[in-house]
C-alpha cells in the first residue's frame, strides 16, 4: 500500500526509462561529430548554428535545443522523424539527430546544395 501510495504522488525515487528512439543517438558526444562554425539565429526553443560534420566534412544546420526531460524529448521525436522519412530534392534531410547530457541536437541539410538558403 505504500509503495502504491509513493507512486501515486511521486514521493519515492523513481528511475525513469529510457525510451529508444529510431532515429535519435545517445551514445556520442555531439561535440565529436560537429563543429559549429557560426550562430546563424536562436529563437524561443534553441539556437541554429551552422556546423560541419568532422568525419564526412559535409556542413549543415544544427538546431540546439535544452531538453528538461523525456516527456519534453518526446515532442521532439515527430519533427525529428518527419525530417528523417522525408526523400525530395526540395524537403530539407535529417542528417543527425542526437540526445547528450540534456541538449538535443537536430543536424539538417547541406550548405551544398544549389537552393538559395
Amino acid at each position: 500500500m505504500a509503495t502504491l501510495l509513493m507512486r501515486i504522488f511521486r514521493l519515492g525515487v523513481e528511475k525513469k526509462r529510457v525510451r529508444h528512439y529510431e532515429n535519435l543517438r545517445r551514445d556520442v558526444d555531439p561535440h565529436q561529430m560537429w563543429k559549429t562554425l557560426e550562430e546563424l539565429g536562436d529563437g524561443a526553443f534553441g539556437k541554429v548554428y551552422k556546423a560541419q560534420n568532422q568525419t564526412t566534412g559535409l556542413q549543415g544546420a544544427v538546431k540546439v535545443i535544452e531538453v528538461r526531460s523525456e516527456e519534453q524529448l518526446d515532442d521532439y521525436i515527430t519533427e525529428i522523424d518527419i525530417l528523417a522519412a522525408c526523400r525530395h530534392a526540395n524537403i530539407i534531410s535529417l542528417l543527425d539527430a542526437i540526445f547528450f547530457e540534456g541538449w538535443l541536437w537536430v543536424s539538417a541539410f547541406s550548405f551544398t546544395c544549389q537552393a538559395p538558403l
